[in-house]
């Protein structure tokens, strides 16, 4: 198991509590609706989907917010200044979703994170990818399995484990670049 698997792992189950926290502000109607239709495998809007969504999407949008954008903001600002900055550019592109401006919010933060201690912009594209293969392809199921807990405290118990993962990886990420 690598670092970035890890890190993945950490960022689902974290990354469900944020979704859940902005969900509440806004209400149902406002919500987007999902309308991913992962059954038309031979579908060639499907295909085109999959392809934007996995591969170049997170190609052009790691290189420009976090290879760019984040290496600009460091010349003249402070390493949380880049961040926040090039995170929240990040999650505003991604408004066509509105429930999903927190953890978009949150996961350009790990990316950028991930980008500045490898200095590779491999890492955070292979992230990017993997997140979105998931929530491209499971995320009906995860949505599903979440709302069966009710928040209940397997639910926060879910997202602490996440969030320790996170921190774990990032360790981790620390250690292999020592």
């Amino acid at each position: 198991m690598t670092p970035l698997s890890v890190l993945l792992i950490g960022l689902f189950l974290f990354d469900r509590l944020l979704w859940d926290l902005f969900n509440g502000i806004l209400t149902e109607e406002k919500a987007f609706k999902n309308v991913f239709n992962p059954q038309g495998f031979l579908n060639l809007t499907f295909t085109l989907q999959c392809l934007s969504t996995i591969v170049i999407s997170p190609i052009f949008e790691e290189l420009f917010f976090r290879k760019l954008v984040f290496n600009q903001l460091l010349r003249p600002y402070s390493l949380t200044i880049a961040i926040i900055v090039s995170s929240a550019l990040f999650s505003v592109i991604h408004f066509e979703t509105p429930h999903n401006l927190l953890a978009t919010f949150f996961g350009g933060l790990l990316f950028a994170l991930v980008f500045y201690r490898t200095q590779n912009i491999l890492y955070p594209i292979i992230l990017h990818m993997g997140f979105n293969f998931v929530i491209l392809f499971f995320g009906v199921e995860i949505a599903q399995f979440y709302g069966g807990l009710h928040y209940n405290l397997l639910y926060y118990i879910l997202a602490f484990i996440g969030l320790l993962l996170i921190y774990l990886s990032f360790k981790w990420l620390n250690q292999a670049k020592s």
